[in-house]
């Protein structure tokens, strides 16, 4: 894995090709009368808490709408799988049942749990969805602006810990050791999901293509007459550094911006699964890969580890990471 260290890194800024929504390449004269005309259209919603967006090229308008609003209706099913702030979805029902037993699982709610197993093992415990607890304390510090009592955490902590799910990907089944967990997946989920909304216009005959996720974004095939599509890693200081990517996923996780003070001391929104507290270094960190929930789930793993992990790198070679810590 290729490690670099940036200057800085604060955002993911997409720099699309020059096009309005709508209008595209010109045909050459010299093209083939029957090769189709491409435009360019863009849509967005608000899903999983963010501004979805996807740009595709299509042919006709009312196709790019269909396709579009298929690959945005993935993204709203996955959400209701994966939620933890939806007392409905799959995730939550599924750790509001009794531990000890085996319970069915959807193969969507099965893979993303495999999914971040693997993670889970090669960061050594920084990424880990079944965090719930513990983020469920931060989210209410963040309101209350009071850290959780040491034996408040301490309860949070014993209900922590992939190794207290067992995963059955081919029954499509999970058992908890405990009663009282609860999943979250902010570290993968809108990679996932973004990934698969990118793999529903794949199969729709719509491969160039990039949806963005609140940020995490799922990039296709290049657009017509370029070779691939342009993303600027904005610096904060009037610098970026442009990468032009086909066919992989960019996340950035940090906490540059998200963060609270409590007595004097600054507490990331990040919280490190091993030990249940907020970061209190300030990092920001940016990934490639080929596959868009790798580059998710590693930029928040990376974010809590704070430097390069050989065991990370071992287990996805692919990715390319880029690292800032602040002062």
């Amino acid at each position: 894995m290729a490690m670099q260290i940036l200057t800085a890194v604060l955002a993911l800024t997409l720099m699309l090709p020059v096009a309005g929504c709508g209008s595209g390449p010109k045909a050459e004269d010299s093209a083939p009368q029957d090769e189709p005309i491409l435009s360019r259209f863009e849509y967005a919603r608000v899903l999983m808490g963010s501004k979805a967006r996807i740009v595709l090229y299509q042919e006709f308008e009312h196709e790019a709408a269909t396709k579009a609003r298929l690959a945005f209706d993935e993204i709203e099913h996955l959400n209701d799988v994966l939620s933890d702030y939806d007392p409905n979805s799959e995730a939550m029902k599924l750790v509001a049942r009794p531990a000890g037993q085996w319970h069915d699982v959807s193969e969507d709610l099965a893979d993303a749990l495999f999914k971040s197993a693997r993670v889970w093992v090669a960061s050594d415990g920084a990424f880990d969805v079944t965090i719930g607890p513990i983020s469920k304390l931060w989210r209410e510090t963040a309101k209350s602006e009071k850290l959780p009592a040491n034996s408040v955490l301490r309860e949070a902590r014993s209900r922590v810990g992939m190794n207290l799910i067992e995963i059955d990907k081919d029954e499509l089944a999970a058992r908890f050791a405990t009663d009282g967990m609860r999943l979250d997946f902010g570290g993968i989920g809108k990679g996932y999901a973004a990934s698969r909304a990118l793999e529903v216009l794949q199969g729709l005959d719509a491969p160039i293509a990039l949806v963005d996720l609140g940020g995490d974004l799922a990039i296709g095939e290049a657009p017509p007459d370029s070779e691939g599509w342009v993303v600027a890693v904005d610096t904060g200081a009037g610098e970026a550094e442009d990468m032009t990517l086909t066919n992989c996923g960019v996340a950035t996780s940090g906490d540059l911006f998200r963060f609270i003070e409590i007595d004097g001391k600054r507490y990331s929104h990040i919280v490190d699964p091993r030990t249940g507290m907020g970061l209190t270094t300030r990092i920001a960190v940016t990934v490639i890969d080929k596959e868009p929930w790798v580059a998710d789930a590693l930029a928040s793993a990376y974010s809590v580890i704070g430097t390069s992990s050989d065991k990370l790198e071992d287990a996805f070679p692919n990715a390319k990471v880029f690292i800032r810590s602040a002062e």
